[in-house]
C-alpha cells in the first residue's frame, strides 16, 4: 500500500506538484524536504495507485522556521 505526497503552489482550482514522492510507511519522519520561498502552498495525499482496501486518516503536519 503506498500513496503518493506532493507539495506544490495552488493554480486555479488544483495543486500542480512541485515535488512529490511516494510514501509506503506510516511514520512520523519528515517526508518531504526543503528549501521554500515565502508563499502559498498546498499539499495533496493521492491513492495514485488505488492501494487503499478502505477509507483512511491522515494526518499532514507542516514545519517552518
Amino acid at each position: 500500500q503506498s500513496v503518493d505526497l506532493a507539495i506544490g503552489q495552488p493554480a486555479g482550482t488544483g495543486c500542480p506538484p512541485s515535488t512529490t514522492m511516494t510514501v509506503t510507511t506510516a511514520t512520523a519522519a519528515p517526508q518531504i524536504t526543503g528549501t521554500y520561498a515565502p508563499g502559498v502552498y498546498c499539499v495533496r495525499v493521492t491513492d495514485t495507485n488505488v492501494t487503499l482496501p478502505a477509507p483512511a486518516s491522515f494526518v499532514v503536519a507542516i514545519e517552518h522556521s
